[in-house]
């Protein structure tokens, strides 16, 4: 992907978590443009369902830490950054 560019996921909304240490050396590269958290029922099997969240990134940008994010049509900051 080049510097600039759009990368959209849908993952376990707890992965961030799980990889803090990680998170860090993300967001010194790349910004967390968005973070969408989606319905608990969405995905779910057997009677048990995943938290799941949509993130959208920029690559080789830096992460402003003082950027609010938005979710739910409400501004917050957003305690990954």
């Amino acid at each position: 992907m080049d510097i600039g560019g759009k990368l959209i996921v849908i993952i376990k909304e707890n992965t961030f978590q799980k990889i803090n240490k990680n998170i860090e050396d993300l967001l010194k590269n790349n910004t967390l443009d968005f973070y969408i958290k989606m319905p608990n029922n969405l995905f779910s099997e057997q009677n048990r369902s995943v938290a799941t969240a949509i993130f959208g990134w920029t690559k080789g940008v830096p992460h402003n830490h003082n950027k609010y994010l938005h979710r739910h049509h409400k501004a917050y900051h957003s305690d990954l950054c």
